[in-house]
């Protein structure tokens, strides 16, 4: 038997009972989330990987692991479209970024859980860093966490339309973020751009999918976008590498003082 705060339960009462209760769910059917870990856990690592860049020397880190489209595409460097959305310039550029996500990313993560908030960065960034790769100059470096946190915009803006919250905050927000991408030298907006439309994509995939078979369709989501991604760098890819058979002359090295900032 087992107590209870009146007298006993026998053991098969107390299961079965325990089976009725439903867990909460978040408007994407992940788990409820009170405490926005994983915006903490991407916070650290990002000042982490920040505090090894400055000991390693930043410029070398950025050459190494930035995004560089001639380095990935004639010599395979993939990763870089991974390790670029870690990387930051200066103290100013991972401070400015890692307030923003401070600011916004626990209001996303508390909507779509821990599972999907994280999916949803990553391939926020990783949308941002494909979108760098197709329309910037292959010999420029590009470096940033902007991608995946214009994706969590993206999110907070899709999600508040879907709980029929007030949106002109996500907006205005949205909107000036874009604006200095444009008007201040040396910001890869299409980084910006890309992320965007990668995290309005999955938080409407995430938040508007129906209840029946929410979650298959949801895979059945994200595979095509990232089926989407890498179309696009193969296609990128092919482009590039047609033009060094051309010219001879892509993937020389990272210009200098030509580096921008994402």
């Amino acid at each position: 038997m087992t107590a209870a705060p009146v007298g006993f339960h026998c053991p098969e009462c107390v299961a079965r009972d325990s089976a009725s209760i439903r867990t909460p769910r978040t408007v994407a059917g992940g788990k409820l989330v009170t405490r926005p870990t994983v915006t903490y856990a991407v916070i650290a690592f990002c000042i982490a990987i920040f505090s090894l860049e400055v000991m390693s020397g930043t410029n070398q880190a950025i050459e190494r692991f930035g995004m560089v489209g001639g380095y990935i595409a004639i010599n395979g460097e993939w990763y870089r479209l991974v390790t670029s959305a870690f990387l930051h310039v200066s103290i100013f550029h991972i401070g400015m970024n890692m307030y923003v996500l401070f600011i916004v990313a626990p209001i996303v993560e508390r909507f779509l859980g821990h599972v999907r908030f994280l999916l949803l960065y990553l391939l926020a960034g990783l949308g941002g860093a494909v979108a760098s790769y197709y329309f910037s100059s292959p010999n420029i470096a590009s470096v940033g966490a902007s991608g995946a946190i214009f994706g969590m915009m993206g999110a907070l803006l899709i999600v508040s339309r879907r709980l029929h919250a007030d949106i002109r905050q996500a907006l205005i927000l949205i909107g000036l973020n874009l604006g200095l991408g444009f008007l201040v030298p040396g910001i890869d907006w299409r980084a910006h751009l890309g992320g965007l439309f990668v995290g309005f994509a999955l938080a409407a995939l995430f938040t508007y999918a129906p209840r029946r078979n929410r979650l298959l369709l949801q895979i059945a989501g994200v595979v095509a976008i990232v089926a989407l991604l890498f179309g696009s760098i193969s296609l990128r890819t092919h482009q590039l590498r047609f033009e060094f058979l051309q010219t001879g002359q892509l993937a020389a090295g990272v210009q200098s003082g030509q580096g921008e900032r994402a």
